[in-house]
């Protein structure tokens, strides 16, 4: 119970996260020419003030990041908000299913997880973070503690049967003749 407690809270966490993406997602929506127009600025600004002083500011993140910014579509950014809200209520969902230790959340949880570990693995041949390993290692955890301990799926199943079976057979061996069948 208290590592389907801590998985929950860590699936309680990601809701939050996605759900604050998704509500960022809607407010950046609704004030997307603006922001623009402040990114414009910005970059036009730094390009001037990196030019005066000899640098290149395509090197600069800020210039990059929002000359990226300034080609953001609204329809690109609705994607983005659906499916973060999405998430929240699936990582929502999972969150209090495994809190009040649900068989269903085991597998939603199990089916989820193992749906995001291809591009989590992408992600690795982009380039190598912490945060991504560390995503990617805690991920195959819980899809291992869930798949295996939980038995989900039937993995492990007729393992335990036969180790259940065989210690019946041992104590029925060892057991006084009057007490057996």
């Amino acid at each position: 119970a208290v590592i389907l407690r801590l998985i929950a809270i860590e699936r309680g966490l990601h809701c939050v996260i996605f759900a604050a993406i998704a509500i960022g997602g809607f407010v950046l929506r609704s004030h997307l020419a603006a922001a623009q127009g402040w990114v414009t600025r910005l970059v036009r600004n730094l390009a001037q003030d990196e030019t005066q002083s000899g640098s290149h500011s395509s090197d600069h993140f800020v210039v990059r990041e929002g000359t990226k910014f300034l080609h953001l579509k609204s329809g690109t950014l609705e994607i983005l908000i659906l499916t973060a809200a999405i998430y929240a209520v699936v990582e929502g969902t999972e969150a209090v299913g495994l809190w009040h230790e649900k068989r269903w959340a085991e597998y939603l949880t199990a089916l989820a997880t193992a749906g995001f570990l291809p591009f989590e693995i992408y992600d690795l041949t982009k380039g190598v973070t912490v945060l991504r390993v560390g995503a990617l290692v805690i991920n195959v955890a819980v899809l291992v503690y869930l798949v295996y301990a939980k038995h989900l799926f039937g993995v492990a199943r007729a393992r335990a049967a036969a180790s259940a079976e065989t210690l019946e057979s041992q104590r029925q061996a060892f057991s006084p003749p009057f007490e057996r069948g």
